[in-house]
């Protein structure tokens, strides 16, 4: 009976611990990113290296499009003001069965079209818009997806960063809740909002990259090329950034270039977007922490170990529901045996710790687009999630299929 109990206590503490270790991660991130905010200077530089306020690095601006003639017009009217003299705007139209190019075209953007029914996805764009800049390439490249809006000074910002520090950067990718979403639209909104703003942020304060959200992207010319953008993998910024973090050029994280994009106003696309997003999340977590970890003993680099940890961070509404499950399956084997109360407190301890990530998220960078009468509907936000994951087991969506956008907060047309 004491090996057996022995046993026992050991397989919960190990699911203890595998609460423990990303609820901590969170909770650091959560808070660190929610320290007042101080506004980075981004240094000016020549191409010699030294100070000027008035050069920046010349852009290549690349768009990947599929069908959108309902967004690009907004997206393009927000970055051409943004061009310098040497500057270049590529859209690459892929797939399109709609006037997506002929708009593009006609305020002023090089285009070129791609078809190809065999390979339907935006690393194939990327790859193909890469090999047309190949042979005449400026000192950056930036991303945009084509259903965004650049904030002002954004391509300035990136462009001199990602010179500056020669690697990646990451803008701050806002995609604020859609108005006609309603509480659920604003509980997914808040969501997103601790993922893609609050999380890289204390990461970025710890010293450490970010992943890449797929727009507002940024990469020394030298390095774009670098990753096998050409797969039909449907979260390929995810995999390209682990790419660039174990080659030794971790993503940069830059919150005042701000880039903002809509969420689906209908709950079903939302769903679908979500699906796409989180379905993607959970195979690379699958697939990247062991390289990362891997990787981070035989290179002896502590911060691919950071990587890992914040990788194993699962999508917040997944991770609540787990959390739920094995904490109330936990009180029940400890009742009914003789288990140690050890692993119990470990899974409160979990609790805690992603109680006060997510509450000091809200607190300081969620308030107004979640409130508090709003948050009486997370329960049915993640009750509505549930089949989503367990479609991941038995129907992981494999293919990227695109989902109609909503009006945001003016963001998207």
């Amino acid at each position: 009976m004491f090996g057996l109990v022995t046993a026992l206590d050991l397989a919960l503490v190990i699911v203890a611990a595998l609460f423990v270790v990303p609820t901590t991660m969170l909770m650091v991130q959560c808070v660190v990113g929610s320290f007042p905010r101080r506004t980075t200077r981004v240094p000016s530089l020549r191409m010699d290296g030294h100070s000027d306020s008035t050069v920046r690095p010349s852009v290549d601006l690349l768009i990947p499009a599929h069908d959108e003639e309902s967004v690009i017009a907004t997206t393009l009217q927000s970055l051409i003001p943004q061009l310098r003299q040497g500057d270049r705007m590529l859209v690459v139209a892929d797939n399109c069965s709609d006037k997506t190019a002929s708009i593009a075209r006609s305020l002023g953007a090089d285009v070129v079209e791609r078809f190809d029914d065999n390979h339907r996805a935006k690393g194939y764009a990327v790859a193909f818009g890469l090999q047309k800049l190949h042979d005449d390439m400026r000192d950056v490249v930036v991303m945009v997806d084509a259903d965004c809006v650049v904030s002002e000074g954004a391509i300035d910002r990136l462009a001199r960063m990602a010179l500056l520090k020669n690697r990646p950067v990451q803008a701050n990718y806002q995609m604020p809740a859609s108005v006609g979403g309603g509480a659920w639209g604003a509980v997914s909104g808040f969501a997103t909002t601790v993922k893609n703003q609050v999380r890289p942020l204390g990461l970025h304060r710890l010293g450490y990259g970010c992943v890449l959200y797929g727009s507002g992207m940024a990469f020394p010319s030298k390095l774009a090329s670098r990753p096998n953008w050409a797969s039909d993998n449907i979260v390929e910024d995810m995999k390209v950034s682990y790419d660039f973090m174990v080659a030794g050029y971790p993503p940069h994280y830059c919150p005042e270039a701000i880039v903002r994009a809509g969420l689906p106003d209908a709950r079903a696309d939302a769903i679908e977007q979500r699906k796409r997003w989180e379905h993607g999340h959970l195979h690379t977590i699958a697939t990247q922490t062991p390289r990362l970890l891997g990787r981070a003993v035989t290179l002896v680099r502590p911060s691919l170990i950071v990587a890992a940890l914040d990788l194993m961070i699962p999508p917040l509404a997944l991770l609540v529901q787990c959390w739920v499950v094995a904490t109330i399956a936990m009180i029940a084997v400890t009742a009914l045996t003789s288990a140690s109360a050890v692993p119990l407190a470990l899974m409160v301890l979990a609790g805690i710790n992603l109680a006060i990530g997510v509450l000091t998220a809200w607190f300081v960078h969620g308030r107004e687009q979640l409130t508090a009468r709003q948050l009486c509907a997370v329960p049915v936000y993640l009750l509505s999630k549930f089949p989503l994951y367990v479609s991941a087991i038995f129907r992981r969506q494999r293919t990227w299929r695109r989902t109609n956008r909503g009006a945001g907060d003016g963001a998207c047309a």
